[in-house]
C-alpha cells in the first residue's frame, strides 16, 4: 500500500491490524512475522525492501541489500 508519506503496511500484531510504515520495520532472527524477499531497489542511501507474508505484500527498509528468495523474519522498531 503506498502513502503520501511513504511505503505502509496493513500487519497484524498481537491480533490487531496496525499501519506499520516501512521505515519501523527490523530484520531480526526470529519473529511471528516471516517474509520472503521479491525484490530490492536501491535508493541512494538504503533499500526498500518487497517481500512476500502469506498472502500479502510486506514493505521495508535495511541499509543492505537482501537477496531475492531470501525468508527473513520482522519485528516492529520500540
Amino acid at each position: 500500500m503506498a502513502s503520501l508519506f511513504g511505503d505502509v503496511n496493513e500487519i497484524e500484531i498481537d491480533g490487531k491490524i496496525q499501519i506499520i510504515y516501512s521505515h519501523q520495520l527490523e530484520v531480526v532472527a526470529k519473529s511471528d512475522l516471516k517474509v520472503e524477499v521479491v525484490k530490492a531497489y536501491f535508493l541512494g542511501s538504503h533499500y526498500l525492501i518487497e517481500g512476500n507474508h502469506i498472502d500479502s505484500k510486506i514493505f521495508f527498509e535495511s541499509p543492505n541489500e537482501i537477496q531475492v528468495g531470501s525468508k527473513i523474519y520482522l519485528k516492529k522498531k520500540p
